[in-house]
């Protein structure tokens, strides 16, 4: 999943696997095995250009709020936990 939120935001394995501090080659099997996993093509693979498909723009903003959702329950609960000590 981060991987590939951050693949649609950078559109370049490369600085990518500087991201993370692996090698393009695996960011690219792990957004490879998603495509397959999904059934979905997420991008359009030219040299030195990534571009994301609609179907990959969808997904990424959908899953940028459900982390973003996460992140708000956690703080919420926290904040509950907090008052009840």
């Amino acid at each position: 999943c981060c991987y590939f939120l951050k693949a649609v935001e950078l559109r370049n394995f490369t600085k990518v696997a500087e991201y993370f501090n692996f090698t393009p080659a695996m960011v690219s099997k792990t957004i490879s095995t998603l495509e397959e996993e999904l059934d979905l093509k997420l991008f359009v693979r030219k040299p030195h250009e990534l571009t994301p498909t609609q179907a990959a723009r969808i997904l990424s903003d959908e899953w940028r709020q459900l982390i973003a959702s996460i992140g708000n329950s956690i703080l919420k609960a926290r904040a509950s936990q907090d008052k009840a000590l």
